[in-house]
């Protein structure tokens, strides 16, 4: 269920509220942090965490994160919300069909 929150977060701050897109998606990382914290402290107390897989996918998402980064600087506000329209809708039709 997690995986695409972050354009529904971003898409409902930076598209609803009318944040731009770097506060917006602080505020997106944070909301991210606090629910994972908690998913993770309950997963931990019924022993489910996969420790070295999930150490895995942490450092290919915060790779992820730093290349993000590189091309958002360079990228033009519009074809970022664009992009985040695009993924927007990838994310809900997945939902909806998986």
């Amino acid at each position: 269920m997690q995986a695409g929150v972050g354009f529904i977060l971003l898409a409902a701050l930076a598209g609803g509220l009318r944040y731009d897109l770097l506060r917006a998606n602080a505020l997106k990382t944070a909301c991210a942090l606090a629910f994972t914290c908690v998913s993770l402290v309950v997963f931990i107390a019924f022993d489910q965490v996969w420790w070295i897989p999930g150490l895995i996918l942490a450092a290919g998402s915060m790779l992820g994160a730093h290349l993000a980064v590189k091309v958002a600087v360079r990228a033009s506000p519009e074809s970022i919300k664009w992009f985040l329209f695009v993924m927007t809708l990838c994310a809900v039709v997945a939902g909806l069909v998986f």
